[in-house]
């Protein structure tokens, strides 16, 4: 591609010449440190019963340390409680996903969704239910493919057994870059909430959401433009 599609969008397009029974999406900035492909592949043969929508694992950084790799479909209370407490630690501390998992729980273990760093998914699947949905750009895509999986009796598992390096933590520190990533954030999440919950639940929910993000107007250290942007992300509807 010429340009940026997004993460969905572009691994959309890359599925139209897939060929493979089941397929791996997999991070550019990932390192495999054993036959991770082959041991995943072989877990959908020998757990068949399991009824597997998306199989992933434990991702670490390069010092070894467990990273983000699964976590639980959230909810409008998830956001809002998670923003509340925030904001008890700390008024302008970054409201970031509701907690993740980062820890192995055993060897194989079902979880509500895994990251889209690195998951394998059957073809099957997707040919039946689809993959990314197309109205978002970057950032919880990966949840809410699995949530409609989930939705249709497909449940996502994480093995411990493939060692994947997930390298994202090297990433740039730069107020404006984490700025954009936040909107970016924020925006996917507001499409994901719209599309499972009712028009009227939905718009309380913005209502108060935005009520608890409007302190971010005096957040020091952050230009009038960037507060501008943020503001216009706050305010701007989503479409699904």
């Amino acid at each position: 591609l010429d340009y940026n599609a997004g993460f969905g969008r572009a691994n959309n397009i890359g599925l139209t010449k897939a060929t493979g029974e089941y397929i791996l999406f997999l991070n550019s900035d990932t390192v495999l440190l054993n036959n991770a492909i082959k041991i995943m592949h072989d877990i959908f043969l020998t757990k068949k019963k399991n009824k597997i929508g998306a199989l992933g694992c434990m991702l670490s950084d390069i010092n070894g340390k467990f990273v983000h790799s699964y976590g639980r479909f959230f909810t409008m209370s998830d956001v809002i409680i998670n923003t509340i407490k925030a904001y008890f630690k700390n008024p302008f501390k970054k409201n970031m996903h509701v907690p993740q998992g980062v820890s192995a729980k055993e060897d194989f273990f079902r979880v509500d969704y895994v990251t889209g760093a690195d998951m394998m998914v059957p073809m099957s699947i997707i040919r039946k239910l689809g993959a990314f949905d197309s109205a978002f750009f970057m950032y919880c895509e990966d949840c809410y493919m699995q949530y409609v999986y989930t939705q249709q009796g497909f449940s996502s598992y994480i093995s411990v057994k493939p060692h994947i390096i997930h390298l994202e933590s090297v990433s740039t520190k730069n107020n404006a870059y984490n700025l954009k990533k936040k909107i970016l954030i924020e925006r996917s999440r507001f499409i994901y909430l719209k599309k499972i919950y009712t028009p009227i639940q939905y718009k309380l929910f913005r209502f108060f959401y935005f009520i608890l993000r409007s302190p971010f107007i005096i957040k020091p250290g952050v230009s009038f433009y960037e507060k501008k942007e943020y503001f216009h992300m706050l305010l701007s509807p989503v479409k699904i």
